[in-house]
């Protein structure tokens, strides 16, 4: 018998939160930026219809916001443990520069994991739908 995928390791997997077997991206590689939020229609395993309607991966907007306050947030704790914050040097520029560069670089993932993470909202898993191979 095969053992079930976790939810979590569905969700950075970007599987199917239906089966957690097919694939939501067409593309693995995120650094291909001209096909990033390139996504199958339906699942290749168990045929769910990921678009649940019209407009509604625009929910995912949310999604990413608080993902990119949430590692804004690691970096201000991160960088006031390990260099802190003063107003009579430069530290706060240094402090946005950094977290704006690296909200950029991790643009991609967080933009995926948003779309798997809002679907998995929606629906749930059921291990009949996961075809043998």
């Amino acid at each position: 018998m095969k053992k079930n995928r976790s939810y979590l390791n569905a969700v950075f997997s970007h599987k199917c939160p239906q089966c957690r077997e097919g694939d939501l991206f067409k593309n693995r590689n995120i650094l291909k930026l001209s096909k990033l939020l390139s996504m199958y229609e339906h699942c290749p395993v168990c045929n769910l219809k990921y678009e649940r309607e019209v407009g509604f991966w625009w929910g995912t907007s949310y999604i990413n916001y608080a993902m990119s306050v949430l590692v804004g947030f690691i970096i201000a704790l991160f960088w006031a443990v390990f260099f802190g914050f003063s107003v009579y040097d430069n530290s706060v520029y240094f402090f946005l520069i950094t977290t704006v560069s690296l909200l950029i670089l991790l643009q991609p993932f967080i933009m995926r994991l948003g779309r798997s993470l809002y679907l998995s909202f929606f629906i749930k898993f059921k291990p009949s739908h996961a075809q043998k191979k």
